[in-house]
């Protein structure tokens, strides 16, 4: 996308929004698969795994955005496993937290029928 858009005009004239996605605070995954990111991503280990078997997917985007000259980065939107809104119900559906639930009560809906994305949009300023 990068290149694309230097053939038309100079990235830091865009805008990029990371969506809501798991954070790092609750995005918890095997050793192996923080072990692969630090093999194969070029950037500090702190950033990538901020706690032990965490990944912080967002601050891996807005660094290869940054790397690649974007300049005004939005986060538009928290965790989608344990944001809130003000009456205390979550604010994202998440299949991470309702796969738990369900491991739990069988019963639990789950997520079929929602249609959430979650992503990295990039625009014109």
């Amino acid at each position: 996308m990068a290149e694309r858009i230097h053939q038309d005009g100079i990235v830091e004239d865009w805008l990029v929004s990371i969506g809501p996605a798991a954070r790092a605070c609750c995005y918890e995954v095997s050793q192996e698969l923080v072990d692969e990111f630090l093999r194969d991503v070029d950037l500090p280990p702190a950033l990538i795994s901020p706690s032990p078997r965490h990944l912080d997917l967002a601050a891996i985007a807005q660094a290869k955005l940054e790397r690649l000259g974007f300049a005004a980065i939005d986060h538009a939107g928290g965790c989608t496993i344990c944001s809130t809104v003000q009456d205390g119900s979550f604010k994202y559906t998440s299949f991470r937290r309702n796969s738990h639930q369900r491991a739990k009560d069988p019963t639990h809906p789950g997520i079929s029928g929602r249609n959430q994305q979650s992503g990295i949009i990039i625009l014109p300023e």
